[in-house]
């Protein structure tokens, strides 16, 4: 996630979304798709994030989370796209425009 967007309240519910690297369609095989269901479980177990509601598309999913982990720069290799913003889910109004 860019530098620029960062969950700023701990204790907030927000809405994130990932989209892949130009847009690739990797999400339309099972078996991708089960290691990021794997990572959401792994995040709830080990990070203690609450995960609300998930949908996964065939190139990008969507979550309302509460609480978010620390991101790491990218080093040689990059799957995620780096524009995501996350949109904390604040009030009822905000929660209908998402």
């Amino acid at each position: 996630m860019s530098r620029n967007y960062k969950f700023h309240n701990p204790e907030g519910l927000y809405f994130v979304s990932f989209q892949v690297v130009e847009g690739l369609d990797v999400f339309i095989r099972n078996e991708y798709k089960d290691i990021l269901l794997q990572s959401f479980s792994f995040c709830q177990k080990e990070k203690l994030m609450e995960i609300i509601a998930w949908c996964i598309m065939t190139n990008h999913f969507h979550l309302t989370k509460k609480a978010a982990a620390k991101s790491s720069n990218v080093k040689e290799h990059q799957f995620w796209r780096h524009d995501n913003k996350p949109v904390e889910l604040w009030s009822n109004v905000v929660i209908w425009e998402e």
